[in-house]
């Protein structure tokens, strides 16, 4: 009979750590996208020398926010270092019972590739 109960407790002990494997593991999966997105995003805003309509729709499109830090509004000053945080939502199995906040925050230099590619072409 105490082997029953001994593997009662031993399977939900199981799925307690399964399901917050699995949490950690989307987790994960999650600050992966955010900051894939984030890394587009510097790119964009130091090529095009400020953050355009499309590169906010690029990060609204992946179900993330865009923040603006530090900085000139959107960066529209060339050579000005622009702050900016990716914030992503996502809702954990077991980790907790509200919404997780994932962001990551960067900094660019506006208009770093224009000015220092110009003399290579």
């Amino acid at each position: 009979m105490s082997y029953k109960l001994g593997l009662l407790l031993s399977v939900a002990f199981m799925m307690a750590v399964l399901l917050l494997g699995t949490d950690l593991a989307l987790l994960d999966a999650v600050e992966n996208q955010v900051n894939a997105i984030a890394m587009i995003v510097g790119q964009r805003i130091c090529y095009d020398g400020a953050v355009k309509n499309s590169t906010i729709q690029y990060v609204t499109d992946h179900q993330a926010k865009f923040i603006v830090v530090d900085g000139p509004d959107y960066g529209t000053a060339y050579g000005s270092t622009f702050v900016y945080k990716i914030e992503k939502q996502y809702s954990p199995i077991i980790l907790s019972k509200s919404p997780v906040s994932v962001t990551v925050t960067r900094a660019v230099v506006v208009g770093f590739y224009r000015t220092t590619t110009a003399g290579r072409r």
